[in-house]
Parts: C-alpha cells; structure tokens; sequence
C-alpha cells in the first residue's frame, strides 16, 4: 500500500510516497480527521465526529462515536482488521483520546494508536 506523505506531499521534483504501516497510519489520521461529505470525489469519506463534540458526555454518545470510527476504519482501510472492542474513549479532563488497537493484513502484527480528538482551552 502506498500513499502521499501527509502534509508534505509534494517535494522539488517529485512527490512524496509513504508505503505500509507508514502509511496506514497516515492514511487513518486523515480519515478521521476529514468531515463526511467534504471530500468531492467521494462524499462518505470521513466521519461525521466533530458533530458529537460539543454532547453531553454519555454512555450512549461514546457508543455512537466508536461506532462511527469503527464503520470508517473497516469501510475505507481494508489493509487492518479490526474489533468494535478494541475501540477506547477516555478522557484526562482537557482533552478527548481515542484508542485503537488494530492488526495489519500485511503481516499479522498488532498495533496501538492513541489518538488526540480535541483539546480543551480551559485550565
């Protein structure tokens, strides 16, 4: 699997290439971070999660949200498999993580990514 180096894509003379887990990684901060339906050649690239920001913090918003990235990873990355369970939510009181512990197709190891989904401003 081969994709552009995100966000130095373009370099003097060429383009710039990540390949495998590389990028699978950058490939899965992009997902994730595009909104659905920005994205003009494919309208259900992305996740709807910038909606669900601002809810009350529930059980039922944090099953809709690991859902939602759930659905995304499995739609758009079939380079990983990957279980609804091994999708975390947490929070340490300023900002919101995600954590998602998945296995590559490529060679049957596993990995786990933390990811930061929003900070809070106050102190």
């Amino acid at each position: 699997m081969y994709s552009f180096s995100f966000p130095n894509m373009l370099g003097n003379s060429s383009s710039n290439m990540q390949s495998d887990k590389s990028a699978i990684r950058t490939n899965l901060q992009l997902l994730l971070n595009t909104e659905r339906a920005s994205l003009f050649g494919d309208p259900y690239f992305g996740t709807s999660l910038r909606k669900a920001l601002f809810e009350q913090s529930t059980a039922i918003v944090s099953d809709l949200l690991i859902d939602e990235i759930y659905t995304a990873i499995i739609t758009f990355i079939p380079q990983v498999a990957l279980d609804r369970k091994n999708i975390t939510l947490y929070t340490d009181g300023k900002a919101l993580y995600c954590e998602i512990y998945l296995t590559y197709l490529l060679d049957n190891t596993s990995d786990l990514y933390v990811i930061k989904m929003t900070e809070s401003d106050n102190e």
